[in-house]
């Protein structure tokens, strides 16, 4: 359906495509198909709507169905786009679309890759399956095209989430009924257990030939000796044969090994899942008290970081199980190798346990400490970023940024701890090897006086095969160190207690309701039988001593309690003995009352939201929509945000988007209702996100309808509307209840109930009841009750224009959203191409110093060279005992290798043996082995330690650019890029950074310099195998470039499709009570269930190719062995016996060297991922300017608002504002000035500009041109600092940060308690505060989530107070409070400022009524600005209007207020 402004011209419409008729895809999609070239059909879409600001015509506004003329039509939804084009000049029609009217569903989209196709692996048949072939063309694909995410095949049925759910699920609630203490690993097994003892099999099969290969390698020794010495005795192709075993022993290992790691990465990936899925699951049943106990951010973190631990666990998991049978296999074939002398292998070991399980538990403990502050930080970063623009305004980024860097400060002090204690265990687990082959092949020769050659390699080979479990162990148990701790902190959380809202199916609400209330209470309605509801019981904490001077203590205030003693429990806010009944249709229940009443806490106890605290009963039966008091709104398109998950219905949906004055708006938006809508709303103006939540609950055609206050977001006329059209037009037969500040509707109520402050009732009954009541109680009724008389002939005031469609929010808001054009606000996440570069390794290796790393690097070369000359010095040494007897018979041939390996291996090696066989300076040999050996262990520790330090000096200037450059980021930054996107920078990024990182390139840098070793000995050994290894390692390269370019691809899309599951989940946990009210928690958990899907698909895809690349790998790694073999024998008349032993045992380690070097590589350049997304937003960022201009600082006392010119304090000079470069202004050319001591009302519609000329104000947004001048200086040149933080502001939506009441009022810790506790009095919070402390908290007030609205914006207004500005200015600072709030805060504002200059924004009037001038803004513009008696006195000024607009009896009560 399309709605046509008859009026405008300037539309052109271009779409190139039929108008299929069914329901679904909208022009956004199609949009982000045609640019990531998954659509070939040319899709123009060129909306050019006029989007200029005219505001509709107020002075026909009387008895008129018109606004300024402009009619809206209803074009026939059968109309073909293609006939619709719209010509310049042709036409004088401008149109907005609804979504459901451009139906795109059938539209043919090409598939491009493996998009849509069932999952290859699954269809795979076994030998495919085996050996990956099924990837192959897949990897060919990546290479030739930028993959995206729709390219990829659907994801396998047996990886499925919901799959998942369903099996683990039925063994958690069994684990739940049956134990005491629920173990979730004991149901994952049960679960899962018997596809992951598949992997126990692959590996064992594969440590089998493991051990095999070091058997033949004695062979092969032994038949080269016994050739040489009787060549007749042996069968000359013996050693083909070996070599050919050898070969198909080592491909059948390497076939068991890849398929046991991806049976290993996918149960680790499933158990990820299932984490995400139940932490979700658990976030959207916890009760309030439940809640208060953890942040957002810690349990965002459950997501990220502790879910992630089992997937790194999982991968080396079969290590770790295998690695004490491995380490006893292989402590008993080398007993048959070399005898006694391997128990002193086994003695070091043993040595080395008590101190390796002692440093184990030291990192259990530090792994605790350190997540808790890791949770901390996220808590601060999610709060910090949540509430931005309050910091910003008031230049509280110093303050933060020291409270977040405190909080990093803490979290690095024990990782650093952790990691010390980390690679001191990893210097030991990596030395043993060295240090047991100088005790044992020294005891050994002291022993036997000889080192046969084929036992030595033999031996050799086996305590290689001893190095890897050895190797991995640190890490492993490292890992299962956090794994555990984690699991800790994951079943926790899913035991806290949940709430109980009833029968989601048969859409009843009952907290302690018995057989018998059920069986009376059947009609749809509410039933609340004197109920004591009660928010989170909270610790009393022994508070801090009083401050008497103020503190120049800048410490975080949430730290002051840390170390408090929990002590006994009180409630923070009760709503005491409530009782009401509402059944019948058509019922209006108003809840009214002053500020803290519980007013929302009403609306929430209905809901189920609050814990009984006494033998009452709550029964709510009927289906619930919700609005609340801060309007929810999903990151989706207005009409996905409407609709909510219900079918579509045409009349249904025209009505409510009539009745919540939606069509002005939609009209001026590019693609109607298919905007989309920013995260939190923030392209919406207050009262249109109020409005799109009421539709919302509109739509619903609920039978109960729970509004709390939302009618204080909108404008006078836009609330009379609201009530006319939606509650008492729309909703005119459904039971409601609103919680309101506007008594002026009151005499419509059937019912009222009144609340005094503390919560209890005061009264609840009819309106005409009450009134009565308070007419005879002669004095003894409360302010509140006696404020309820004036209204009280309200009733019959008239509505006659409340079924027009307003126009004060029919226009867009400026403030916000002016680059919707293409009906897009948040931008695609960044992703590179290609490799990452080399600039990314970079800036890791100079973030923590490069000197440092250089000097690491080089010891891991160093240590890697001691290491092979350890090795080659005992060939050597090994094989002149070996050489004796056969020179005694081929004396001739025992040095006849003809290349420069045999001058080495001879000028090397050169002894003096005498006549009995035996080496005269065999103790030379001896004392350099054992020299070699304790270089190698030095060697070890100084990289080792080096090379940490690097890491952890790296990664905490890393996070410090992270958290500067996002903290410096323009507002608009925060308001294209999804809270979840930064979030994931500041989780999983970080914690690759700081746990991951180091570990990936401390492996890659032991296996690179290790393959680079192995192929230089076995160079030397077998130099003509260097003319096979040319074409294979050329073929190797071509192997991984080709893999490393899918690689990197699906990684990064594996990066992306992990921030919208952050997004949705804060998104989820910051509208909880509405997803509650609706019963909206199952669509949500299928919604976390497809994101997770998504991201599942891309890390098993990455897995697979893992695995490829591996087994691909070990076949040229094999082939190396094989041909090593064959020129072994081929010259095994004339190759040196050291050569023989050496050439093999490192080419049996080459294969396990070169895979786990390019797994590493691969893994390392994935993790570096990490960095590039950090990098990009580290140095791509746009920046605001400068905190402080040190060459331009104000002076001091600036502003002094009097100066020696007697020029205004305060001009604005023509000033224009566009929100981005290339976008329309929202502010065209303002100029005024402002007076000493003068204040200032501003009004207008949203969308006018109210709000974007204060942004302006504060340098929020710069200019495109002109410039403000406050008291002389042009704002533009000083710093933000200097300027924010001398002007002072109460804004609309007040935000109380995590800490205590204390931090919250002063932040700055600039006053003392006395001045604290007068401000508190002022606002009237003072009995508040006494009240809910528990053993005189008082200013230590630990603040939390349950403070009303209206109580937040008191704090604002302490906040102001206790600064004293000379400049303030009030955005709609009393929209959430009640009138005689209202009274007190304006008559506050007037004593204490009254010198100061003070801009007020308000949809009340009679907040601003009696300021000096009013400003009358429309799209932004300035159409009046006067004294408010000479706008009232003209019948056509906007603002005599607006005063009209509140009804007959406000308006008049205006007026009187009006000074003459």
């Amino acid at each position: 359906m399309k709605y046509n402004n008859l009026e405008n011209d300037d539309s052109d419409i271009h779409n190139n495509n039929n108008n299929n008729e069914s329901e679904g895809d909208s022009l956004i999609e199609l949009e982000e198909i045609n640019l990531e070239g998954n659509n070939n059909n040319d899709i123009n879409n060129n909306n050019n709507i006029n989007n200029n600001n005219d505001s509709l015509d107020y002075e026909n506004n009387k008895g008129s169905k018109k606004k300024n003329n402009k009619k809206y039509v209803i074009l026939n939804e059968e109309e073909d786009i293609n006939d619709k084009k719209v010509e310049n000049g042709e036409n004088e029609t401008s149109s907005f679309t609804y979504g459901h009217d451009n139906e795109f569903k059938d539209l043919p989209l090409p598939k491009k890759g493996f998009g849509g196709l069932k999952s290859l692996e699954e269809n795979a048949n076994f030998l495919s399956s085996m050996t990956y072939l099924w990837a192959d063309k897949f990897v060919l694909y990546c290479f030739k095209n930028i993959l995206q995410l729709d390219e990829i095949w659907e994801l396998a049925s047996y990886d499925k989430s919901s799959y998942l759910f369903d099996i683990m699920d039925k063994n958690w609630q069994n684990e739940l009924k049956n134990s005491k203490k629920p173990n979730f690993m004991k149901a994952a097994f049960k679960s899962f257990g018997k596809h992951f003892a598949l992997s126990w099999v692959h590996f064992g099969l594969n440590v089998i030939s493991q051990f095999i290969g070091p058997i033949f390698l004695k062979k092969i020794v032994s038949f080269v000796i016994q050739y040489r010495e009787n060549p007749g005795s042996v069968d000359p192709n013996l050693g083909y044969y070996y070599a050919l075993i050898l070969f198909v022993n080592s491909m059948l290992g390497s076939i068991f090994l890849y398929q046991s790691n991806m049976i290993t990465s996918r149960t680790g990936n499933r158990l990820k899942s299932l984490i995400v899925l139940y932490v979700y699951k658990k976030s959207l049943k916890l009760t309030n008290s439940s809640r208060s106990k953890k942040s957002n951010g810690e349990i965002v973190n459950l997501m990220s970081n502790d879910a992630q631990r089992l997937l790194e666990l999982f991968q080396m998991v079969n290590t770790l199980i295998f690695a004490v049978p491995m380490i006893i296999v292989s402590m008993i074939l080398l007993y048959d190798c070399v005898g006694w002398p391997s128990f002193v292998a086994l003695l070091v070991m043993g040595i080395s346990l008590p101190y390796s399980l002692n440093r184990g538990s030291q990192l259990s403990i530090y792994r605790r400490k350190l997540v808790g502050f890791t949770d901390q930080r996220i808590k601060v970063v999610n709060e910090m970023f949540q509430a931005i623009k309050t910091i910003k305004l008031y230049a509280w980024e110093d303050y933060f940024s020291q409270k977040m860097m405190s909080k990093r400060g803490e979290e690095i002090k024990f990782l650093t701890q952790f990691v010390r204690f980390r690679y001191s265990l990893i210097v030991v687990v990596q030395s043993i090897p060295t240090i047991i082959s100088i005790f044992m092949f020294t005891v050994y020769y002291l022993v036997n006086s000889k080192l046969p050659a084929d036992k030595i390699f033999a031996a050799v080979a086996y305590l290689n095969i001893i190095r890897v479990p050895f190797t991995f162990l640190p890490y492993g148990y490292n890992i299962y160190i956090q794994f555990k701790v984690s699991i800790e902190r994951v079943v926790n959380f899913l035991n806290m207690d949940e709430i109980n809202q009833g029968d989601d199916k048969n859409n009843e609400i009952n907290v302690n309701v018995c057989d018998q209330q059920k069986q009376q209470q059947t009609d749809i309605g509410i039933y609340m039988d004197n109920t004591t509801f009660s928010w989170a019981i909270k610790p009393q904490t022994n508070p801090p001593p009083p401050r008497t001077t103020p503190s120049n203590d800048k410490s975080s205030p949430s730290g002051n309690n840390s170390n408090n003693e929990k002590k006994e429990v009180q409630v923070s806010f009760s709503l005491k003995n409530t009782s009401c009944q509402v059944k019948e249709k058509g019922s209006l229940l108003m809840v009214i009352g002053p500020v803290g009443s519980g007013k929302s806490s009403f609306c929430q106890a209905l809901l189920g939201e609050m814990e009984l605290e006494n033998n009452g009963s709550l029964r709510v039966v009927g289906s619930i929509a919700y609005v609340s008091q801060s309007a929810w709104i999903m990151n989706a398109s207005l009409k996905d945000n409407i609709l909510f998950g219900k079918e579509y219905n045409k009349e249904r949906y025209e009505m409510v988007l009539n009745c919540c004055a939606l069509l002005p708006d939609l009209a001026l938006f590019p693609q109607g209702d298919l905007i989309e809508i920013g995260e939190r709303g923030i392209n919406l103006s207050g009262g249109q996100k109020q409005r799109v939540a009421i539709a919302r609950a509109v739509y619903s055609d609920s039978d109960i309808y729970i509004l709390d206050d939302i009618l204080s977001a909108v404008d006078a006329h836009v609330g009379k509307h609201l009530f006319y059209n939606c509650i008492k037009g729309i909703l005119k037969e459904k039971i409601v209840v609103l919680a309101t500040n506007q008594l002026n509707y009151c005499p419509y109520s059937t019912q009222t109930l009144i609340l005094k402050t503390g919560g209890e009732v005061e009264q609840y009954d009819t309106f005409e009841n009450i009134i009565s009541t308070i007419n005879s109680a002669y004095g003894n009724s409360s302010l509140f009750s006696e404020l309820l008389k004036q209204y009280a002939h309200m009733a019959g005031d008239s509505d006659k224009d409340s079924d027009e469609i307003v126009d004060d929010e029919m226009i867009k808001s400026k403030e916000n959203n002016n680059d919707l054009y293409d009906g897009k606000l948040t931008t695609i996440e960044e992703r590179e191409e290609g490799s990452v570069s080399f600039k990314h390794y970079m800036y890791y290796v100079t973030a923590g110093g490069g000197f440092l790393f250089l000097i690491a690097l080089l010891g891991y070369c160093i240590d890697t060279s001691t290491s092979t000359f350890t090795n080659w010095w005992l060939s050597n040494w090994s094989s002149k005992h070996t050489s004796t007897g056969i020179n005694n018979n081929n004396s001739s041939s025992s040095n006849s290798i003809s290349s420069s390996s045999s001058y080495i291996i001879d000028s090397l090696s050169s002894l003096n043996i005498n006549e009995d066989g035996d080496i005269e300076n065999a103790g030379e040999f001896l004392g350099v082995f054992i020299a070699i050996g304790v270089l190698t262990v030095l060697l070890i520790i100084v990289r080792t330690i080096v090379f940490f330090e690097y890491s952890i000096r790296a990664t905490t200037e890393i996070h410090k650019r992270l958290f500067w450059s996002i903290l410096r980021a323009p507002m608009w930054f925060f308001d294209t890029v999804p809270l979840g996107r930064i979030l994931n920078r500041f989780t999983r990024d970080t914690d690759i950074v700081d746990m991951l990182l180091t570990n990936s390139l401390n492996q890659f840098l032991n296996f690179s310099t290790n393959c680079i070793a192995i192929l230089v000995i076995i160079s030397i050994a077998t130099p003509w195998l260097l003319l096979p290894m040319t074409p294979i390692i050329i073929l190797f390269y071509f192997i991984q470039y080709f893999y490393r370019r899918t690689s990197i691809q699906i990684q990064r899309i594996e990066s992306i499709t992990r921030s919208p599951i952050f997004s949705h989940f804060a998104e989820t946990l910051n509208g909880v009570i509405t997803l509650r009210a609706f019963r909206k928690m199952g669509e949500n958990v299928l919604k976390n269930q497809a994101l997770l899907d998504d991201n599942n698909k891309c890390y098993l895809t990455l897995q697979a190719m893992n695995q490829w690349l591996g087994l691909r790998l070990s076949v040229l790694g094999n082939l190396i062995t094989l041909l090593s073999c064959i020129f072994i024998t081929v010259d095994r008349s004339s190759i040196a016996i050291a050569s023989v032993g050496l050439s093999i045992s490192y080419t049996l380690s080459l294969t396990t060297n070169l895979n786990k070097a390019t797994q590493q590589l691969a893994e390392l350049e994935t993790k570096m991922n990490s960095i590039e997304r950090i990098s990009y937003y580290t140095e791509n960022v746009p920046q605001e300017p400068d905190q402080i201009i040190e060459s331009n600082r104000p002076p001091m006392g600036w502003p002094s608002l009097t100066n020696s010119n007697h020029t205004p304090p305060i001009i604005f000079e023509n000033v224009v504002m566009s929100y981005r470069q290339g976008l329309p202004a929202v502010l065209k050319g303002i100029s005024f000035e402002i007076k000493a001591g003068e204040k200032i009302g501003i009004c207008g519609r949203t969308g006018s500009g109210k709000s974007s000329l204060l942004l302006a104000l504060f340098r929020i947004v710069e200019l495109s041109s002109g410039r403000i001048i406050i008291d002389g200086l042009d704002i533009s040149k000083i710093g933000l600092k200097d300027l924010r933080s001398q002007l002072a502001i109460i804004p609309q939506e007040p935000v109380m940060f995590t800490g205590t009441l204390r931090s919250n009022l002063d932040s700055l810790s600039e006053h003392t308690d006395s001045e604290l506790w007068d401000v508190l009095k002022e606002i009237q919070l003072y009995e508040h505060v006494k009240k809910v402390s528990v053993a005189d908290e008082g200013l230590d007030l630990r603040v939390n989530d349950n403070w009303s609205q209206g109580q937040k914006q008191l704090i604002g207004l302490g906040r102001a107070l206790l600064k004293k500005p000379k400049i303030l200015v009030c955005d709609e600072a009393t929209a959430s409070v009640d009138s005689l709030s209202d009274e007190l805060i304006q008559r506050i504002i007037r004593e204490k400022f009254k010198d100061a200059i003070i801009l007020t924004i308000a949809h009340r009037l009679n907040t601003i009524v009696e300021s000096d001038r009013i400003m009358v803004l429309d799209s932004g513009s300035i159409v009046e600005f006067n004294k408010p008696s000479i706008l009232a006195q003209n019948e056509n000024s906007l603002f005599n209007w607006l005063i009209d607009e509140t009804g007959t009896q406000n308006s008049q009560y205006l007026r009187s207020l009006i000074k003459h």
